[in-house]
């Protein structure tokens, strides 16, 4: 060490350079910490509240429960042997399953309908009903 180091460390030791490197370094990390620790308790949080909103009697829009409510006439609907009200029952069928966000699949499962639709998928002689089912 030259004589100016020694003068400038006994004067102020603020001023080691090496020492407030490390010093800021450590912080640095330790706030890295603690957001890593909050980003991973909010994804923890978003996850436990994304499985509760995803259950059968708790759906995030309230036009759907509207709409599920009307999952017994839209069966009636494609189970018909009509095929204007088969049509219109799987149009139904095919707009409840084509919500974006969250769609109500097992719903559907648990009506019963697919075994019919995929029935009605190999009916020839119908484009639209095929398009739709």
């Amino acid at each position: 060490m030259n004589k100016k180091e020694e003068c400038r460390r006994g004067y102020k030791k603020t001023l080691d350079v090496d020492e407030g490197r490390r010093r800021r370094e450590a912080a640095s990390v330790q706030i890295r910490k603690e957001k890593k620790e909050d980003s991973i308790q909010k994804r923890r949080k978003d996850a436990a509240g994304a499985s509760a909103g995803t259950r059968v009697g708790a759906l995030p829009d309230p036009g759907l429960r509207a709409r599920l409510d009307c999952l017994p006439q839209d069966k009636q609907l494609l189970m018909s042997s009509q095929k204007d009200e088969q049509l219109e029952g799987t149009i139904r069928f095919r707009k409840l399953l084509s919500i974006e966000r969250h769609p109500p699949i097992s719903e559907v499962i648990e009506a019963g309908v697919v075994p019919r639709l995929v029935q009605l998928l190999q009916c020839f002689a119908d484009s639209a009903l095929v398009f739709e089912a």
